[in-house]
């Protein structure tokens, strides 16, 4: 068994998986313009961890079991790491040139997760986000 580091280099955009062991996965997601929001989801089986590297962005959620309700948008800083937990509804945005590592269950995607289209309303309120940056929610420390 070879014993050797291992360096990924991030350089593709959009959404990339770069690493799988066992159970987990590290993806990233590189943005080279800003991006739009026209979904949201939520994974049933698994939490999922976003940190900034690079650039700047919104993690937005929204409470609500069946059918997502408030809106919360959260800047996400470097250096900090933000977990969505099970179940959550979400949606990010990127700006332009951001860098995002993603951690998860290796076995995510369209069969243990949902998607549905963020409606107009809600889109309108992530826009405000957008314009009044002062009055974001800034994360917590954990």
């Amino acid at each position: 068994m070879a014993h050797e580091l291992k360096i990924i280099q991030i350089r593709e955009s959009g959404y990339k998986t770069l690493y799988t062991f066992g159970t987990w996965k590290i993806a990233s997601s590189v943005a080279i313009e800003r991006e739009k929001i026209r979904c949201m989801d939520r994974h049933l089986e698994t939490d999922e961890a976003f940190v900034m590297l690079e650039g700047s962005g919104f993690l937005f959620t929204w409470g609500g079991e069946d059918r997502p309700m408030q809106t919360r948008g959260t800047v996400l800083e470097l250096n900090h790491v933000y977990l969505v937990p099970r179940g959550t509804w979400h949606a990010h945005v990127w700006k332009q040139q951001t860098k995002v590592l993603i951690v998860e269950n290796a076995d995510t995607g369209a069969w243990n997760s949902e998607t549905i289209p963020v409606p107009k309303a809600q889109c309108k309120e992530m826009e405000e986000y957008w314009k009044n940056i002062d009055s974001v929610v800034k994360p917590e420390m954990l």
